[in-house]
């Protein structure tokens, strides 16, 4: 939440219980978010019905290996440049996950898989993709196993 969104931006907090809120109210003090516009003990299914909810796929390196042979796709490498200088995938775009709220217009309208070094912050990419109404594929694996799935790495800037 820290890195996507913008610094005062009024927060409300909405939890199955108000223990959910406590907890994630004490996480967000944690990275210096510190004031609430308020809060909601809501049922996850009620904020579903409220809200809609959506999905998307989720797969890892070797998945991501076999759809770049079969499909015309962007692969968006969420991590820092310094990681991404250090190794990424031949041909994949680099935007750091804070910078891609303002960047997604920069990025052409086709099927997008997203990854970072675990999977954690192009978990969150994959839902401001997602949420931007683009087709999304997250790659929920470790760095480690990309040259395993047997893709083509480079070093250095593109």
């Amino acid at each position: 939440m820290g890195w996507v969104v913008p610094w005062g931006a009024p927060i409300t907090l909405v939890g199955g219980s108000r223990s959910d809120v406590v907890r994630t109210q004490r996480d967000l003090s944690r990275i210096g978010i510190d004031w609430l516009a308020g809060w909601s003990q809501t049922p996850l299914e009620e904020l579903q019905r409220a809200l809609g909810s959506s999905s998307y796929l989720v797969t890892d390196f070797a998945g991501l290996a076999r759809a770049l042979g079969e499909q015309q796709l962007l692969v968006l490498d969420a991590r820092r440049p310094d990681e991404w200088r250090q190794g990424h995938i031949k041909g994949a775009v680099n935007i750091h996950l804070p910078d891609l709220p303002e960047r997604l217009s920069e990025l052409p309208n086709r099927p997008t898989w997203v990854h970072c070094a675990s999977g954690y912050r192009a978990s969150v990419a994959a839902s401001l993709l997602d949420r931007a109404r683009r087709e999304v594929v997250l790659v929920d694996d470790e760095i480690d196993n990309l040259a395993k799935a047997g893709l083509e790495l480079e070093t250095g800037a593109d």
